[in-house]
C-alpha cells in the first residue's frame, strides 16, 4: 500500500486552499520539488469514509492525463478525521487561465482549446471503461504541471462495468460543480443508470470548453444566457469543426448527445492531417498570463470559485432560466475573484487610511479617522472606480461605507461620495453609510446625499444611513432626504434612519419624515427609525407617525417644498416583518404609547420581529406597560424575536411586569429570542426579574435584567 510520510509535508507553508482540500509541499528524497500533500478534513465518519475510498480509488486509475497519486495516510483528530493524499505538483488550473485571458481581453487559442478537449476526453473514456463517472468536471478541476501537460483531477465513485442496467441516486449535493450539471439533473435530480451518468459528464466537458471559447469575447446583452446563441456567436471565432463538437456534448436531449470516445474519435479524423497539434499541453503563452495573474494575488486566503453556492429552484426554472442563472454566479465568481485583486492594490496604497471589511461583499472603514479628509476621500474613491471596470461595477450590488468619528469630513466630502453613485455605482441594491459624530456634515451634504438617491438609484432595496450625532443637521435636511426615500421606493424592501442626538431637528423635521416615510411601504419588510435624544420628541409627533404608518394618511399639514412626494395607494406596512422603533429620552407618555401599541397590534400581522426602545422615558407607568401586554394575549403570534429596553422608566412596577412576562409565556409559542431591560426601574424588583428568567427558560435566547 502506498503511504505519504506526514514529516515530509511542509505544514506551514499552504500553497493553496479549495473545495478539494488544503495543498501542502511535500518534501521528496532526490530533493526535487514534484509532489504535494492534499489534505482534506472530514467532520464526520461518513464524510471520511467516502473521501478515503476516492482516495483510493484514484490508486486504481493511471493514465497520463489523470493526476498522479503517490501516497496517503489518515488520522483522527478532535474535530473528525485528516485524510492526506500525496500528488503529483500542479503549477496551476484551468479556472486561473480562463479568468486572466477574460482580464485583458485576449481570447485562448484554439490549439490550446483543442489540446484541452482531446486530453480530458482521452482521461474520460479510460474512466468510462473501468466503469467510473467523474461527476467533478470544472475549471477549477482541470490542471496542468510546470511543462504545461493537462490532467483531470479529483474523480468521483466507481461504478462496476457489469451494472449497465443499476440505477444509483445522485444528490446535488454530491456534484460539486453545480454549475456544470446537465440539465436533466438541475430539473429533477431523479435515480440515474451508468449511461446517464456518463453522458452528464459529455455535458460538463462541454460546458467548460464553452468557457474557454467564451473567454475574453465580447458577447451582446443575453448572447452568454443561450447555449445556441453562444455558440453561433464563436463559430465568427472558432472552427466550424470545433464548435460541432461542442453542440454535440452540449445536446440537451441525452439520447443525442455524444459519448466522450464518439468525440475523441470525431477529434482524431477532423484533425488526422495535423495530429501534431495535440500534444495535451497548454503552450506557454496562455500559461505566462494566468502566472502574471497569481503572482498578483499572492494567493493568499484566495477562495476557490468552486465554493460559489446557488439557490435554484429546479422545479420552477426553464431551460433559459438555468443557464442565465449558471451564467450569472459564473461572472459573480469572476468579479469576486476580481475584486480581492482590487482589494490588495488599493490597501497597500491607503493602509493608513481605509481599510476593507473582508467578511463582507464590499465594506470600508477608516484606520485613522484622524488622517481622513474630503480630499483624501475623493482620491480615494476615484482610484477605486478606475480599477472597476464597467463590468465589474454592474455586478457590484451592495455598498458598505463607515465614515464614523472622521471629523474632518464636510458636506463637500458626502457630496464627492453621493456622486459616485450617479456616475458608477446606479445599480446598487443595498446601500449602508455610517457618518456618526461627522460633526462638520450639515444640510448641504444631506441634500445632495438624497438627491442621488432619488434619481440615480432606482434599484435599490435596502438603506441604511446613520446621522448619530451630526449636530449640523436641520429639519430642512430631514425634508429633503424623506422627500427622496418616498419618490424612489418602488423596490425598498428595508429602511433604517438614525438620527440619534440630532438636536437640531425639531417637531417639523420629524414631521416631513412621518408624512413621507408611509410612501416606502409597499414593498417594506423591515423598518428601523432611531429618533432617541431629539428633544423636540412628543406624543403628537409620535402619534402622527404611528398613524402615517398605519394608514398612510396624507392629511397632515406639510411644509412648503418645492417638489412633493408621489401619491399612491399605500399597503399601510402589510409586508412588515421586522419593526426597530427608538423614542428613549422622549416625553412619550402613556396615551401615545397606547396608540403606538395598537398601530402596531392592528396592522402589522406579519411581525416576526419587534423592538421597541424606550429608556428614560420618565412618561411611561403601569398603564402603557400593562396595554402592551393585553396585546401579546390576544395578538403578535408570528413573533420570533421581541427586544423591550424600559430602563430608567422609573414609575413601572412589578404589577405590569408580572403580567408582561405572564402574557409572553402564554401567548407567544414561536418566540426564540427575548431581551428585556428594566434597569434602575426601582419598583421592578431582582425577585421578580429572578421569577421571570426560570418562567420563560424555555426561549433559546433570553435576557432579562
Amino acid at each position: 500500500m502506498f503511504y505519504c510520510n506526514p514529516k515530509k509535508i511542509v505544514w506551514e507553508e499552504e500553497l493553496n486552499k479549495t473545495s478539494l482540500g488544503t495543498f501542502y509541499p511535500y518534501k521528496s528524497k532526490s530533493g526535487e520539488n514534484l509532489w504535494m500533500a492534499r489534505v482534506f478534513h472530514a467532520k464526520n465518519n461518513e464524510d471520511a469514509i467516502r473521501h478515503l475510498n476516492k482516495t483510493l480509488l484514484s490508486f486504481s486509475c493511471d493514465h497520463p492525463s489523470l493526476v498522479s497519486t503517490g501516497g496517503y495516510f489518515f488520522e483522527k483528530i478532535r474535530a473528525g478525521w485528516n485524510i492526506c493524499c500525496k500528488v503529483s505538483k500542479m503549477e496551476g488550473n484551468l479556472r486561473d487561465l480562463i479568468d486572466s485571458h477574460s482580464m485583458v481581453q485576449s481570447k485562448i487559442s484554439e490549439k490550446d482549446i483543442l489540446n484541452c478537449l482531446y486530453s480530458l476526453v482521452s482521461a474520460l473514456e479510460y474512466l468510462h471503461q473501468k466503469g467510473i463517472a467523474h461527476r467533478n468536471i470544472n475549471p477549477e478541476n482541470v490542471f496542468y504541471d510546470k511543462n504545461g501537460q493537462i490532467k483531470l483531477g479529483e474523480i468521483g465513485p466507481r461504478m462496476e462495468p457489469e451494472d449497465d442496467d443499476a440505477t444509483f441516486t445522485i444528490s446535488r449535493s454530491e456534484h460539486r460543480a453545480r454549475l456544470y450539471l446537465p440539465p436533466e439533473f438541475l430539473e429533477q435530480a431523479p435515480k440515474q443508470n451508468k449511461a446517464s451518468l456518463f453522458k452528464a459528464d459529455s455535458w460538463s466537458l462541454g460546458f467548460v470548453i464553452k468557457e474557454m471559447c467564451s473567454a475574453g469575447i465580447s458577447f451582446a446583452e443575453g448572447e452568454l444566457n443561450d447555449v445556441g446563441k453562444t455558440l453561433q456567436r464563436l463559430e465568427k471565432v472558432y472552427s466550424k469543426d470545433l464548435i460541432l463538437i461542442l453542440k454535440s456534448l452540449l445536446e440537451v436531449d441525452v439520447a443525442k448527445r455524444g459519448r466522450v470516445q464518439d468525440v475523441r474519435k470525431k477529434i482524431m479524423e477532423l484533425f488526422s492531417s495535423n495530429i501534431q497539434t495535440l500534444n495535451l499541453c497548454f503552450s506557454k503563452e496562455t500559461r505566462k498570463l494566468s502566472e502574471k495573474l497569481e503572482k498578483q494575488l499572492e494567493n493568499k486566503g484566495r477562495k476557490d470559485s468552486n465554493n460559489v453556492e446557488q439557490n435554484i429552484d429546479y422545479s420552477k426554472l426553464n431551460q433559459d432560466k438555468i443557464i442565465a442563472q449558471q451564467k450569472k454566479i459564473q461572472d459573480q465568481a469572476f468579479f469576486d475573484k476580481r475584486l480581492r485583486f482590487i482589494k490588495k492594490e488599493i490597501e497597500d496604497k491607503w493602509q493608513d487610511y481605509f481599510i476593507f471589511d473582508e467578511e463582507k461583499p464590499f465594506a470600508i472603514e477608516p484606520v485613522f479617522t484622524t488622517k481622513v479628509t474630503d480630499s483624501e476621500l475623493k482620491n480615494f474613491m476615484t482610484e477605486i472606480m478606475q480599477l472597476l471596470g464597467k463590468k465589474d461595477l454592474h455586478c457590484l450590488d451592495t455598498f458598505e461605507f463607515s465614515l464614523a468619528d472622521c471629523a474632518q469630513i464636510t458636506d463637500q466630502g458626502l457630496e464627492d461620495l453621493s456622486k459616485n453613485f450617479r456616475d458608477h455605482l446606479n445599480n446598487l441594491q443595498s446601500i449602508s453609510l455610517n457618518l456618526t459624530d461627522c460633526e462638520e456634515i450639515g444640510d448641504k451634504g444631506l441634500k445632495a446625499l438624497s438627491y442621488q438617491i432619488e434619481t440615480s438609484l432606482k434599484n435599490l432595496h435596502s438603506l441604511d444611513l446613520n446621522f448619530t450625532n451630526c449636530n449640523k443637521i436641520t429639519n430642512e435636511g430631514v425634508k429633503s432626504l424623506s422627500l427622496s426615500i418616498a419618490n424612489n421606493s418602488q423596490t425598498l424592501e428595508r429602511l433604517s434612519l438614525n438620527f440619534d442626538g440630532c438636536k437640531k431637528i425639531t417637531e417639523d423635521g420629524i414631521k416631513a419624515i412621518t408624512s413621507n416615510v408611509n410612501h416606502s411601504f409597499e414593498e417594506l419588510k423591515e423598518l428601523c427609525l432611531n429618533f432617541s435624544s431629539c428633544t423636540d420628541l412628543k406624543d403628537k409627533t409620535i402619534l402622527e407617525l404611528m398613524r402615517n404608518i398605519q394608514c398612510g394618511s396624507n392629511s397632515l399639514s406639510m411644509p412648503s417644498q418645492e417638489r412633493s412626494p408621489v401619491r399612491k395607494e399605500n399597503l399601510g406596512g402589510k409586508k412588515l416583518e421586522n419593526l426597530n422603533l427608538y423614542f428613549g429620552f422622549s416625553k412619550i407618555t402613556d396615551a401615545a404609547f397606547q396608540e403606538l401599541i395598537s398601530c402596531i397590534y392592528s396592522d402589522f400581522k406579519n411581525l416576526t420581529k419587534l423592538e421597541l426602545n424606550l429608556e428614560v422615558c420618565f412618561g411611561l407607568t403601569d398603564v402603557g406597560v400593562g396595554v402592551l401586554a393585553s396585546h401579546f394575549e390576544s395578538g403578535f403570534k408570528k413573533l420570533e424575536s421581541l427586544s423591550l429596553n424600559f430602563a430608567w422608566c422609573t414609575r413601572i412596577s412589578d404589577k405590569s411586569f408580572k403580567q408582561l412576562v405572564r402574557n409572553i409565556k402564554i401567548a407567544l409559542p414561536n418566540i426564540k429570542s427575548l431581551q428585556m431591560s428594566f434597569y434602575q426601574c426601582d419598583a421592578v424588583t431582582e425577585e421578580a426579574k429572578a421569577a421571570a428568567r426560570k418562567l420563560l427558560s424555555h426561549i433559546p435566547q433570553l435576557s432579562v435584567c
